[in-house]
């Protein structure tokens, strides 16, 4: 379909003389005046932002789906751990519990220990500034 006079807008664009250069050769050796060789170009790189919109998409969806199946797995896995318990599982169980514990307990000292170091930090600097609290 032929576009209109009204379809088309005129734009004066400035840019470097190399690039002006380069887009004649171009044009040229297309075969093409320098505005269609432009026209293409901004045209192409739309049809990029489109490629790239879509893979973004995919890529997206496709990680949801992954993560639903990693969740489902894990469901029905849990599911299957209930319904056959042994001896070894038990103990696995009890293991990582006791890891667990083992692990909130260090980060509860980490805790206490840096809000500790925190305070000390401050008192040291508010005596440094005179600003400490002198009640």
């Amino acid at each position: 379909m032929a576009k209109r006079a009204a379809d088309i807008v005129q734009v004066k664009v400035r840019m470097r003389a190399d690039m002006h250069r380069g887009l004649a050769k171009d044009a040229e050796r297309h075969g093409q005046t320098l505005n269609a060789e432009i026209l293409k170009r901004l045209e192409r790189s739309f049809g990029s932002d489109i490629i790239t919109a879509t893979i973004e998409r995919t890529a997206e969806v496709t990680a949801d789906a992954v993560v639903r199946r990693l969740i489902d797995e894990a469901i029905i896995e849990g599911a299957n751990r209930q319904q056959q318990p042994s001896a070894a599982t038990n103990e696995q169980t009890k293991s990582q519990e006791a890891g667990v514990v083992n692990l909130m307990d260090a980060l509860r000292r980490q805790m206490q220990a840096g809000e500790q170091s925190s305070a000390a930090t401050n008192k040291e600097t508010k005596k440094r500034t005179g600003t400490e609290d002198k009640s």
